[in-house]
C-alpha cells in the first residue's frame, strides 16, 4: 500500500524543505513509529526527499496507457 503527498509544480524550495523535514521528523520519531505500528500492525516503509524522486521516477517509468496520461496530467496542473 503506498501513500503519496505531493506538491503542485512551482512550489517554492523552502517548501519543499520544510515539508521533507518534517515528514522526515515524523518518521523517525519513536513515539510515533510504536503507535503506527500498533495501529497499522505493521512497519511503516518512508520515501522522501530523493529517495520518493526515485521511487516516483519508477513508477512513471512502469506506469502504461490510461495511468500513465493520467500521471502526466496531474504533474502538469
Amino acid at each position: 500500500m503506498g501513500r503519496f503527498v505531493v506538491a503542485p509544480p512551482k512550489t517554492p524550495v523552502t517548501v519543499i524543505e520544510i515539508l521533507r523535514k518534517g515528514f522526515l521528523d515524523t518518521f523517525e520519531n519513536p513515539e510515533f513509529k510504536a503507535e503506527s505500528e500498533r495501529a497499522l500492525r505493521f512497519q511503516l516503509v518512508s520515501f522522501v526527499g530523493d529517495d520518493a524522486e526515485k521511487v516516483n521516477a519508477a513508477i512513471f517509468r512502469a506506469a502504461t496507457g490510461p495511468v500513465r496520461d493520467a500521471l502526466k496530467k496531474m504533474t502538469q496542473e
